[in-house]
This record gives C-alpha cells, sequence and structure tokens, in this order.
C-alpha cells in the first residue's frame, strides 16, 4: 500500500493483515459483549423472587444488546450476497434488526435513566410512581413503538 490511506479508502481492506485485525476486534468485541449480557441475563433470571423495576430495565437492555451482537458478525454475510436474487431482502432484514436493536438500546438506556432519577428524587414514593407492572407496560410498549417506526422508516426510505 503506497501514499495515504483513509479508513473510507477501499484500498485500505485489500490489505490481508488489516482485514484480520479487524475481525479479530470485532469477534473479541462480539464475544465479551455476548459474554457480559449472558452473564447479566443469568443473574436476574437466578435471582427472579427479587425482581425490582431496575433488573426489569437492564434484563431489556441486556436483551436487546445480545441481539445486537448476535446480529453484527451477519454483516459480514451481506458482501457475498450482492449480485444474488436474495441480496435486497437480507440488507433490507439486516437494516431493519439493526436499526430495531439499536433504537430498543437507546430507549432502554432512557428509562433507567428515568427510573434512577425518580430513585433518588422521591425514594419513598418511588413504587407508587414506577411499579413493576407500569414498568412492563413501558417496555413493552417501547419494543413495540420501535418495531412499528422502524417498519414505517424502512419502508417509506424503500419508496425513493
Amino acid at each position: 500500500m503506497t501514499g495515504n490511506v483513509t479508513f473510507g479508502d477501499a484500498n485500505y481492506f485489500l490489505d490481508p493483515w488489516m482485514v484480520a485485525i479487524y475481525y479479530v476486534i470485532l469477534h473479541t468485541e462480539s464475544f465479551l459483549a455476548l459474554t457480559t449480557n449472558l452473564c447479566t441475563l443469568t443473574v436476574i433470571v437466578k435471582y427472579i423472587h427479587q425482581v425490582t423495576q431496575s433488573y426489569l430495565l437492564i434484563a431489556s437492555l441486556a436483551i436487546s444488546d445480545l441481539c445486537s451482537v448476535v446480529l453484527a458478525p451477519l454483516c459480514a454475510v451481506l458482501p457475498l450476497l450482492e449480485g444474488s436474487r436474495t441480496w435486497f431482502h437480507v440488507c433490507l432484514i439486516y437494516q431493519f434488526f439493526n436499526l430495531v436493536f439499536t433504537y430498543v438500546g437507546l430507549a432502554n438506556i432512557l428509562l433507567i435513566t428515568i427510573d434512577r432519577y425518580l430513585y433518588i428524587l422521591k425514594p419513598l414514593r418511588y413504587d407508587l410512581l414506577f411499579p413493576t407492572s407500569r414498568v412492563k407496560i413501558f417496555i413493552i410498549s417501547v419494543w413495540i413503538f420501535i418495531i412499528l417506526e422502524t417498519v414505517f422508516f424502512i419502508s417509506f426510505m424503500n419508496k425513493w
């Protein structure tokens, strides 16, 4: 490789060593994220009798992160399918799940922030303001809203 090569340059990934380093970093990061999310879910399931609002929110975040981590290596398959009949549909499915899991993760972080804010601001009224049943409704409504929003977004973007 000669000259100045930036990350966005297509020639950057022609060097086999750079590709190898990229995939080692990607798979190491995926393995660590997968392990930590599985450990988090295992602890929450093990102590299911002590379920609190925060546990439910963290479990929802761990599930969305776990799904994102499982989906991440599939992006390496997309260039192999280019030119086939199914490439467009596989790209749409990948884009859909990628957007859903990313947005659900961000929404879960927002819900966790609101949960902690209420717990610190109103500790005596916290269980009345944010009961477990309401947290379950919030989590389910966030997942449904983001799935519907992503379907709308992808269908709208594909009409262009």
